[in-house]
């Protein structure tokens, strides 16, 4: 019991000192994925609350509106995992050095409020995950421990629950990454987007010289639980893969790895391609023509089919 009484009490001190500011560099915060509305839901009001919470730590924020309309155009319809292109497109676009990405994971008003939020922080320069964090909260934790009535609403518990949340945000982040680490892609072909079971899958990766690959590499890539082989050209700095589509229905992440001589793993996530097992749903229109209120045909019938 003591234990506990102690988190609480480190939760609240956390609400009442947050951290100093840190001053990271320029983030974007992009849209929180809810999925306490649906599969993909957006939870714009929290989007907001964040971005507030990050600005307190010394960030230069990227405007909303500016974020949004680069998701508009690079058609960016899936939130909370951004592929490597729409990183290094944020970085030079949006002059982001940081993208704060992430997903509502609990969200319940009734009958006790309760939040858990699930994070990351991306480097744009390199497209490295630099600082994750997973924390869940709810009033019911905050009352038994303490036996305190103080927190009553959302708000309240939000108070004290984002301060906690951001407490170990990286203070001194390099904009630019550590000199020759990581993978940088010049391009990248994964199609088709939509594919029937079976079907095959390909890509085609051109890796950055910038990215110093050594020779004797290994290339493959990584979709779901499986991995597939790929041909590395080392001269060139090419990849290429292909791969039968899944037979269950569904949108599949698709990872590159490169496996260095020393044993060292580099992965870049390269997009997501959706598997579709569903026949098409057909309708049939007879077209004629009306001749006193009833309609005619000529010794030819005219079919034409369309998708509903």
């Amino acid at each position: 019991m003591k234990f506990f009484r102690l988190t609480a009490l480190a939760l609240l001190l956390a609400a009442f000192f947050p951290p100093a500011a840190a001053g990271a560099g320029s983030l974007a915060v992009f849209p929180l994925l809810d999925l306490t509305r649906d599969a993909n839901g957006v939870n714009l009001p929290l989007t907001g609350y964040l971005r507030r919470q990050a600005g307190k730590l010394g960030n230069t924020l990227i405007p909303a509106k500016e974020i949004m309309a680069f998701m508009v155009r690079h058609r960016i319809r899936t939130l909370g995992r951004l592929d490597s292109q729409a990183i290094a497109a944020a970085g030079k676009e949006l002059g982001a050095d940081l993208i704060l990405q992430g997903t509502v994971c609990q969200l319940d008003q009734t009958p006790s409020a309760a939040v858990a939020l699930s994070l990351q922080l991306i480097r744009t320069s390199d497209g490295r995950t630099i600082w994750t964090t997973t924390k869940a909260l709810s009033l019911d934790d905050l009352q038994n421990l303490l036996a305190l009535s103080d927190p009553e609403t959302m708000a309240d518990l939000f108070k004290v629950y984002f301060p906690t949340l951001l407490a170990s945000f990286p203070g001194k982040i390099n904009p630019a990454g550590p000199a020759g680490v990581g993978l940088t892609l010049t391009s990248i072909v994964l199609r088709p987007e939509y594919v029937q079971p079976g079907r095959r899958v390909e890509c085609r990766v051109i890796i950055s010289a910038t990215s110093r690959i050594k020779p004797g590499s290994k290339a493959s890539v990584q979709v779901g639980d499986r991995v597939y082989p790929a041909t590395l050209n080392e001269e060139e700095y090419g990849v290429t893969a292909s791969w039968p589509a899944q037979r269950a229905a569904g949108t599949y992440q698709v990872t590159l790895v490169v496996k260095q001589p020393s044993g060292r793993r580099e992965t870049v996530i390269l997009g997501r391609y959706h598997v579709d097992n569903a026949p098409p749903s057909l309708v049939v229109h007879a077209v004629g023509k009306e001749l006193d209120g009833l309609v005619t045909f000529s010794r030819s019938l005219a079919i034409i089919t369309t998708m509903p």
